[in-house]
């Protein structure tokens, strides 16, 4: 077995899980104030149906760009940009809506929504990471 290929294989993990965890928190507080806002049913299925889609896009998005290994604004700005248009597109194709217009809206709403608190959680989780 060769060892030069550990490295490359270790980059591709983040070395600290605590900005992959908190971005899927992220998703997740998302998915709940929607869920609230627009006053829907709150089961596992409503969550998961929003949820999934925009944290599996996030991470595969991760995965290609190298977000968690290289980092930087400028590749998690690309991340979030890629990932919450690949969820919303997703979500719409499993869920069957919006359409039309509310399409337009919601992804509107989803990169906005997503993009605060993205900034707020990363902003709160460099203050950690330099306290380290």
């Amino acid at each position: 077995m060769k060892t030069e290929n550990r490295p490359l294989a270790r980059r591709r993990m983040p070395d600290n899980l605590l900005l992959p965890l908190g971005d899927g928190a992220v998703f997740l507080v998302f998915t709940i104030v929607g869920l609230m806002s627009h006053k829907d049913s709150f089961t596992p299925y409503h969550i998961l149906r929003t949820f999934i889609p925009l944290a599996l896009s996030w991470y595969l998005v991760a995965v290609i760009l190298d977000t968690y290994g290289k980092g930087g604004a400028v590749r998690v700005a690309a991340n979030w940009l890629l990932g919450v248009v690949a969820g919303v597109a997703v979500r719409t194709w499993w869920v069957g809506s919006p359409n039309g217009r509310d399409l337009w809206v919601f992804l509107t709403v989803a990169l906005v929504t997503n993009g605060a608190f993205l900034v707020v959680w990363r902003l709160a989780a460099s203050r950690l990471l330099a306290r380290r």
